[in-house]
């Protein structure tokens, strides 16, 4: 049963009788007292002869949602599970369970901080996933040592999570029986975090470091937004088989041809940091492999918003495509260039390649570049210069009309708002600490181990709150906000959100609202 709140529920009676009212009063001319009572009377039968049901508006997975991924649904309505251990044996109580034993819906809470060590890749295997790493205690959650894998998932939604994966189990591709750990893990397959052929999907605020081929590789899928994330320190003379790498993050897909038309499927990269890559700051391309018969030259469009991101010391390249076709919005970024920034490429921001094999348009507007080092902070306005190769009608006067971005800013308030609160931000640990540092002073250089620049460091385990009920909502929580701390069931219902929201959603947001305006839309009555 869904419990409509009571500003509602008089919104929606006197909603009704302005319909009533309007209909007696144009149909019948009257205007006497008698009218408003018959109409008081008939408006009692219809709200408590009959089920009222509320039809909120769509939501967003959370007030702050951006972009194409914003309405994924994760693991709204369902069950909770609570990690307890940060072992990675498959027992109860660890990640890798909660993963492995969703049948539905579900919201993954933590118990625990500390560092998750994995003994192998760790994949999402079910639909409708919610991880919430803001619910843990201590110094959060850090997933390290092999890569975190979304493979053919829809509806997943996860915040503020670490995924720090290291040369930990790396195989030497140059020297038989050599490597590191298990040596299991092939630095071509070694990303921080992977997804394809995936739709739905939102990653708000995570940190990822230390891949071996790609940070953050998202291919073949649709309505994804990657936001308020930090990528960094690619590895560079790693064990990928190709030899020098450090690539920051590879987004690359294909839209039918009516979600072309409605501006849908696409990608939206926004406020993000990519920090310490030497490539692929991004790379974005079109349709990955082609049908059977079809010609290059007509590839499926790729859609990107690429928004308010900083971009800092950068090696070989910054950003660059690959594959066509793309249609991309390139609005109020900031570039900075660092130690490792080499001259050839220090003033583009995005640069054509593969030009002949079909189109590349790019609206773009606002970005900054700071290339000075001069280590003050101090870039300035940057036009067509800083996007090199496109053909002039390629160049748009007009962005795309991708799902709006609710809150974008300038380059500069951007690049203040990532160095307040991107990445796993609640709290940030020793190694986001260091790669704002090194942003902030234009410090730092492209690493080639994780043991450069001193590993993972310690995460606190901290203290859980007591969840009598194990709804994912604190017994204190629930008390002073009006719920049942012994009734698990309300976790699911909607008491506290005006539009929607289920009360364990209202309390997941509750814990890192930052105070920025995107949480009106969330209409909660007063929270204690």
């Amino acid at each position: 049963m869904v419990v409509v709140p009571v500003r509602q529920l008089m919104s929606t009676t006197k909603y009704i009788q302005d319909v009533f009212e309007t209909i007696f009063l144009s149909s019948m001319r009257l205007r006497s007292f008698s009218v408003r009572g018959l109409l008081f009377f008939m408006l009692s039968v219809f709200l408590f002869g009959c089920k009222v049901k509320h039809s909120f508006p769509p939501l967003k997975a959370f007030p702050c949602a951006q972009g194409f991924g914003a309405s994924s649904r994760g693991g709204r309505g369902g069950d909770v599970y609570h990690v307890t251990k940060l072992l990675d044996d498959g027992s109860v109580g660890t990640l890798r369970h909660a993963l492995d034993s969703a049948n539905g819906p579900r919201t993954v809470v933590f118990d625990i901080g500390g560092v998750i060590t994995l003994n192998a890749r760790l994949k999402i295997r079910t639909d409708k996933i919610t991880l919430a790493g803001q619910t843990a205690p201590g110094g959060g959650i850090t997933i390290a040592g092999y890569p975190f894998d979304i493979f053919k998932r829809s509806d997943v939604i996860i915040r503020y999570l670490r995924f720090r994966l290291g040369d930990y189990n790396a195989i030497d591709p140059h020297a038989e029986g050599d490597g590191k750990g298990n040596m299991d893990l092939w630095g071509d397959g070694g990303d921080a975090i992977s997804v394809s052929q995936s739709n739905d999907l939102i990653l708000d605020h995570i940190s990822a470091s230390w891949g071996m081929d790609e940070t953050v590789s998202i291919v073949r899928s649709k309505n994804i937004t990657l936001q308020n994330s930090i990528l960094s320190e690619g590895l560079f003379h790693s064990y990928h088989p190709a030899g020098a790498h450090s690539r920051g993050g590879m987004f690359v897909a294909g839209v039918t041809d009516s979600e072309l038309v409605n501006g849908a499927g696409g990608y939206t990269i926004y406020q993000n940091l990519f920090a310490h890559h030497n490539m692929r700051n991004p790379v974005v391309g079109g349709q990955m492999y082609l049908d059977p018969g079809q010609d290059k030259k007509n590839r499926k469009f790729m859609l990107i918003d690429f928004e308010n991101n900083v971009i800092y010391n950068w090696g070989k390249r910054s950003g660059h495509t690959a594959r066509p076709q793309i249609k991309m919005n390139y609005i109020n970024n900031y570039l900075i260039a660092g130690p490792s920034t080499q001259p050839k490429n220090i003033h583009t921001a995005m640069r054509e390649e593969n030009s002949d094999e079909g189109d590349f348009y790019i609206f773009f507007s606002g970005n900054y570049m700071d290339t000075d080092k001069d280590s003050y902070h101090n870039g300035k306005a940057v036009g067509a210069e800083a996007f090199p190769g496109f053909e002039p009608g390629e160049y748009l006067n007009e962005a795309f009309p991708f799902p709006a971005i609710t809150f974008g800013l300038s380059a500069e308030d951007a690049y203040q708002e990532i160095l307040r609160n991107a990445g796993a931000s609640f709290p940030r640990d020793l190694i986001d600490k260091r790669v704002i540092n090194h942003l902030k002073n234009q410090l730092g250089r492209l690493i080639n181990s994780q043991d450069d620049v001193g590993g993972l460091g310690y995460i606190a385990r901290g203290i859980a709150l007591i969840d009598t009920d194990r709804d994912g909502m604190p017994d204190s929580w629930e008390t002073k906000n009006g719920l049942d701390p012994k009734n698990s069931a309300d976790r699911n219902k909607i008491d506290i959100s005006m539009v929607g929201y289920t009360n364990l959603e209202v309390y997941l947001d509750s814990l890192v609202r930052s105070g920025r305006n995107c949480t009106a839309d969330t209409e909660y009555q007063t929270l204690h």
